[in-house]
């Protein structure tokens, strides 16, 4: 395994965002993803005691007779793990189409930033502080990349910390009532799960905690530690990204051939970096 560190660059700086450009990050693995419940025929029916894998029979009528439907009952338990797919949506296709523009350019183009986007870099500070002052010692890293080495693609993250040798902790700034769903359930929500998985991935560590902060309430951290069924669908979940990325790259390089190239032309100069 070989991880390529970049502990000197400041999260959100025009060199950080150079350094991730065309990179699948644990930001977005996400939206290459879904997460769905598993199918209820994969599970023994309570009402009429089928087994897994095989469909209804009548309650009315003698012999077993199958059904066309599973009965209402019949259903995944809460505590089976979700069934994690390639997504095939028109984000992840997006995402695709950003990350192969940032390939050919060279260029990481701005993007809107939500009034939740900004509460939670203001927040993360503190959350940091009140994680070394109750927990323990954290290490800020700007970027790190998992090389191609292992799966012949790249995968980066951008960690909200490293602890000691073997842990790390990715900081949520989250909504009250947010922060108050996730105390109750006392559960990583399923949207942030990719995220945190690519951190253990791309890292190498043994756990990561899940920091959930909003000011004013508790700081709740959720330990997660490396899921080889998230890990695996993740890395397939790229390759099949990396896939599409090169299959545009070579479309977009036929469809341009011949054509006049016009220059880049910044009208909205970026404020110096403070």
């Amino acid at each position: 395994m070989s991880v390529k560190t970049y502990p000197e660059l400041e999260q959100g700086s025009p060199e950080w965002l150079e350094a991730r450009a065309g990179i699948v990050t644990a930001s977005v693995v996400g939206q290459l993803i879904t997460a769905k419940r598993p199918p209820a025929i994969g599970f023994e029916c309570p009402e009429c005691g089928v087994e897994a894998e095989e469909p209804c029979v009548s309650l009315s009528r003698k012999g077993g007779v199958p059904i066309k439907t599973m009965h209402p009952t019949r259903k995944a338990p809460d505590d089976a793990p979700d069934v994690l797919e390639v997504a095939t949506t028109e984000t992840a296709e997006k995402l695709t189409a950003h990350l192969a523009a940032e390939r050919i350019t060279g260029r990481v183009e701005e993007t809107f930033t939500s009034r939740d986007m900004e509460r939670g870099q203001l927040d993360e500070p503190y959350a940091r502080d009140a994680y070394v002052e109750h927990y323990a010692p954290v290490t800020e890293l700007g970027f790190m990349v998992r090389e191609e080495d292992d799966w012949g693609f790249k995968i980066g993250c951008s960690p909200d910390g490293l602890v000691a040798e073997d842990g790390a902790i990715e900081i949520k700034s989250r909504l009250q009532k947010i922060q108050l769903l996730t105390i109750l359930s006392g559960e990583v929500p399923t949207e942030n799960m990719a995220q945190c998985q690519t951190v253990l991935l791309v890292s190498g560590r043994d756990w990561l905690d899940y920091v959930s902060y909003r000011g004013g309430m508790p700081l709740y951290p959720i330990r997660v530690e490396p899921d080889p069924r998230w890990q695996e669908a993740i890395v397939a979940a790229v390759r099949v990204c990396e896939e599409n990325i090169a299959k545009m790259i070579a479309v977009y390089e036929a469809a341009v051939e011949g054509l006049p190239q016009t220059e880049y032309i910044d009208h909205f100069p970026a404020l110096e970096f403070a």
